[in-house]
């Protein structure tokens, strides 16, 4: 027997092909570039958010049974906002907002305060052609870092702070992190 026939079955394996019903409407938006679902109001259903052209990010509360209430504006200062991520930034096990916008040309975040309720939005850094933001713990220290893609380069932005907005901290690229290389998030002086 060939050891690599097992592999070949899986890779030839397929389910059957999905079907799908006819689109339906959910929400009428202003040429939207992205939209997400995710819990934003805590209370374990998926809500939808968006962002586009119209110089706004807005969610919808999922109402069930394919519906979903009125727009809540969460901002107005995000035009061709590119792309939206959404993480527990500040260790309060709430998701709160990541926005990648090509205008104004910057990463920004919205902290999630309680159930529906956001805060403003924070400018972290300026970006060039930004097209995706991402959060993840990389370095295993329990906060959620940044991963940016703009320009030429993906970047990885270090989380130093401590149950503090991402929107809390600025760019000091000169400051060394906790592992001597340079941090560029760090608590922003008052």
């Amino acid at each position: 027997m060939n050891p690599a026939s097992p592999l070949l079955a899986l890779a030839f394996w397929s389910p059957a092909a999905a079907q799908f019903g006819p689109p339906q409407t959910l929400a009428e938006s202003t040429g939207p570039l992205d939209a997400a679902i995710v819990d934003l109001d805590g209370d374990g259903d998926l809500d939808l958010l968006s962002a586009g052209s119209a110089p706004r990010v807005v969610w919808y509360e999922n109402l069930g049974a394919g519906s979903v209430g009125p727009l809540h504006i969460l901002t107005t200062e995000a035009q061709e906002g590119e792309d939206l991520f959404a993480a527990d930034l500040d260790g309060d096990a709430d998701v709160d907002l990541l926005i990648a916008a090509g205008w104004p040309h910057c990463i920004s975040s919205i902290e999630n305060r309680g159930p529906g309720v956001f805060g403003e939005q924070r400018h972290i850094e300026e970006t060039y052609n930004s097209r995706g933001v991402f959060a993840a713990d990389l370095d295993a220290d329990g906060y959620n870092d940044l991963l940016l893609a703009a320009g030429n380069e993906i970047t990885w932005h270090e989380n130093l702070a401590t149950r503090t907005p991402v929107g809390d901290v600025y760019c000091a690229p000169s400051i060394p992190n906790s592992s001597g290389q340079p941090g560029l998030l760090v608590p922003r002086p008052r």
